[in-house]
């Protein structure tokens, strides 16, 4: 329809209608709109079929539907809700500050955890990424680790944190890209990693080594490898769009 949905932090959420030039507003049973007890709009995804889902700090997991006046919710049961994935046969997977739920073709929501016996290791994680690679991987990023699902094989391999090993990723994992040899690229919420794939070992890289704010510019929120195989990170506070060097293994900001 062309129309735009707007989360906030404290004040419910906006529906922008194009044709009509009219803001709807969905917060307390006030709102002639509708309601959304929630107040903050943390996440938000359209799967396949063409549902949005919104997911909130409270813990819950709204469906929009635009016929309704009430917008439904349901319990993720895992705590907040901070990414989806959605498979090609329609399972969506939600991760939460609490390991990964799944909704499966019955609309029941089942901890990951409690269907694979290899995942035990995982459960109650937080994870804050979920991302299928071109090889049919699936990468989970969450605190101070990143696990990579072997579905064919049902195998997990899991890189943990460790501070004290200056190739290894810190903390929250924000997103992954491959390149094309078929290494990993990884964006924290603390600097750039680098996984080889053939030997195993993590390389660290900040784009500001003296920003060691958490939230500063070393926090990547992208990273894109273009056809000449250069890779670009996106970074907040300021940090801007970045070439990375890998000779030199340095940032050109732009």
């Amino acid at each position: 329809t062309g129309g735009m949905w707007i989360g906030t932090s404290e004040s419910g959420i906006n529906y922008y209608n194009p044709k009509t030039a009219k803001i709807s507003h969905f917060e307390s049973e006030k709102d002639v709109d509708g309601t959304y007890p929630d107040g903050a709009a943390w996440w938000a995804y359209t799967s396949r079929d063409g549902v949005l889902w919104i997911s909130s700090l409270m813990g819950n997991l709204y469906r929009i539907d635009l016929l309704r006046k009430e917008i439904p919710h349901y319990a993720s049961h895992s705590g907040a809700v901070f990414c989806f994935y959605q498979e090609p046969n329609g399972i969506l997977w939600l991760g939460t500050n609490n390991g990964i739920v799944r909704k499966d073709t019955s609309n029941a929501f089942i901890p990951w955890s409690n269907t694979e016996k290899s995942l035990s290791s995982i459960a109650g994680i937080w994870t804050t990424f979920i991302q299928k690679d071109d090889q049919g991987n699936i990468w989970i990023g969450g605190g101070g680790r990143l696990s990579q699902w072997n579905a064919k094989k049902g195998q997990l391999t899991t890189f943990i944190n460790n501070s004290k090993n200056n190739f290894s990723f810190s903390k929250l994992v924000t997103t992954v890209r491959q390149d094309r040899e078929g290494n990993s690229w990884i964006g924290t919420f603390m600097g750039l990693s680098f996984l080889d794939h053939k030997t195993g070992s993590l390389s660290q890289y900040f784009v500001n080594p003296t920003d060691t704010s958490y939230l500063g510019q070393n926090f990547i929120t992208a990273i894109l490898s273009d056809k000449n195989g250069r890779i670009w990170i996106g970074t907040m506070a300021g940090g801007g769009l970045n070439l990375f060097n890998r000779v030199a293994g340095t940032f050109k900001n732009y």
